[in-house]
Order: C-alpha cells, then structure tokens, then sequence
C-alpha cells in the first residue's frame, strides 16, 4: 500500500511540473491540473447526477409520502428509502464527487512540500497558507453552491451535510497551502458549470406514477 501511495504522490508531482511547464505558472499549472482530473472523473459524474435528476423527479412523491406518515417519521423515511430503491436512486450521491477527491487532495498536499511554486495573483507562494483568505472564503461559498445545485434536500441528513461540509472545508482551505483552496475552488467551479450544463439537457425519465402505484403497493 506504501508503495501504491508514493506513486500515486509521484504521479501527481509529475503532472503538476507537466502542467508548470505547459503553463509557465505554479497557480495556472495547479487549475490545468484539477480539470484534467475532472475530465477523468466525468464517466462517474455524470452517472452520479442522472441519479440526482431521478431525485429530483422524484420529490413530488416524496413530498407525499411525507405529508402521509408526518405523524411517523421513521414510517415516513423507509418508505422515501424504499421509493427510491426502486427507481435506482443513490440519496448520497451528491456528495461523492466531493468525497472521492479527498485522496487526490492528500496527494496533492504532500505533492506541494516539493513543488516549484510561486507568486500567483496575491499569493506569494502557494505552498503557504493564503494570506488575505480570500481563496478559503471561495472554497467554502463554491462548496455550498456546488451542493445545492446537485442536491435535493430533503433528509436532516442532508441539511446538515449541506451545512458542515462548506465550513469543514473552509476550515481546511483556512489552515492548509493555497495550492489545495486553488484547486478546490476550481474543482467547485468545474462541478457547478457541469451541473448547470446537465440541467438543461432533457432530465432522466422517472416514471412517477409508476413509482407511486410501486410504492403504494409496497406500503398498502
């Protein structure tokens, strides 16, 4: 595992001086480097988010189920839960992008300790902390939106992650070289134009009402 780690950090430093010289700058180089990564991620985005429209397709029923059982809330979440298991709906989907990236930050934090960095914009270096905060403050606002345009908040589970998850990596950005904000805050920014771009395409088809008579079966 060890030495499955040290080559996925070595990969990473490699394309971080690919990308530099590519570039000519350590910030530009760090930003090619986040929507290479995404582009290799699109396949199991989009899948993630075609789970998320049949969500959102799905809310009209779940607003019902609710509406049904508001006297009994553990009645009223299996069967959401049992809704959508049926239409192939994953509740956490929304947040697995952000998740899976959790690896590939770590990697890019130890990759940092020996990269050839620089001034960029107003950071005089970004192995170093932000100075001014700015780009913490974007990784936190970015995370938020990147959430909420994915998301169908519905569950206590999911207000809180929608909550939590910004400030946690705002206290991350905070704390840790600007390179990660940087590549957060374009991580974010590629996540929110790909949803956007995603809404507008024709939503994944949820056969409502055959999920209702499903589902009223079920709990009949």
């Amino acid at each position: 595992m060890s030495q499955l780690w040290h080559w996925f950090v070595a990969a990473i430093e490699a394309g971080l001086e690919w990308s530099r010289a590519v570039t000519g700058s350590a910030g530009l180089s760090i930003i090619l480097f986040t929507v290479l990564v995404r582009l290799l991620l699109l396949p199991l985005t989009f899948s993630q988010m075609r789970s998320m429209q049949r969500m959102q397709a799905l809310q009209p029923e779940v607003e019902r189920i609710q509406k049904r059982y508001r006297n009994n809330p553990q009645k009223a979440n299996e069967a959401i839960m049992k809704l959508w298991r049926e239409h192939n709906v994953n509740p956490a989907s929304g947040c697995l992008p952000l998740l899976i990236q959790f690896p590939i930050l770590y990697g890019l934090f130890l990759a940092l300790r020996t990269f050839s960095s620089g001034a960029f914009l107003w950071i005089p270096d970004l192995r170093h902390a932000d100075p001014y905060f700015v780009l913490p403050i974007l990784a936190g606002v970015t995370t938020y939106v990147q959430m909420k345009t994915a998301m169908t908040v519905t569950q206590p589970q999911q207000r809180t992650m929608l909550v939590l998850m910004p400030l946690m990596l705002t206290f991350f950005a905070w704390s840790f070289p600007a390179g990660l904000a940087l590549y957060w805050v374009t991580s974010n920014v590629f996540s929110i134009v790909q949803q956007i771009w995603m809404n507008r395409q024709q939503p994944a088809p949820a056969p409502a009402g055959k999920g209702k008579r499903g589902h009223e079966r079920g709990i009949s």
